[in-house]
């Protein structure tokens, strides 16, 4: 009776609270982590690394371009296709779409050479797809290691990515 009831509702009230912060901290388009739990754990990572980190630092080319050509539907959809095989690769804990195009991925204790490895196979995966993703890697080893310097890091190398990728015949960028 009574004692049933009272734990249907305890355990309806754990998996209301388990489904909020679900919510609370999901970017719902793509599965990823959202800007706001990124901002609250990243200075965690150099704290839950036993050797090292690879930070990846990844932004979709031609986003602005696609919504306008194809709509909305055509750009979520690139949007969740990266997002898919960034969560494939780096598991649900360690990826976070911090802005409209932009993905971080962290790799705790992988080597860079396996970090860059991986995300080249995924490039061409979705390139296969006719989408395009500019990439930024840094690696540190936790005894000298700066979360936001390794973020920086890779933010530059995905910036020199774009800008060759805009170079390109047929992927100029509009001036907005």
């Amino acid at each position: 009776g009574a004692a049933v009831f009272q734990r249907r509702l305890r355990f309806r009230a754990l998996a209301q609270a388990r489904h909020i912060r679900y919510l609370s901290e999901t970017d719902l388009m793509t599965g990823a982590r959202n800007r706001n739990v990124y901002e609250r754990v990243l200075e965690r990572y150099p704290k839950t690394c036993k050797q090292s980190l690879t930070c990846v630092y990844a932004d979709v080319n031609g986003l602005h371009d696609l919504n306008n050509t194809q709509g909305h539907k055509s750009g979520d959809m690139m949007l969740q296709a990266v997002a898919k095989a960034l969560l494939e690769r780096f598991g649900s804990d360690h990826v976070y779409r911090i802005g409209g195009d932009e993905f971080v991925a962290f790799a705790p204790d992988t080597e860079e050479v396996e970090v860059r490895w991986d995300m080249k196979r995924i490039a061409d995966v979705l390139a296969a797809s006719g989408y395009d993703i500019s990439v930024g890697i840094a690696h540190s080893q936790v005894d000298d290691m700066d979360i936001r310097r390794m973020l920086t890091e890779a933010e530059h190398e995905m910036y020199g990515q774009k800008q060759l990728y805009y170079q390109q015949p047929g992927h100029e960028r509009r001036r907005r």
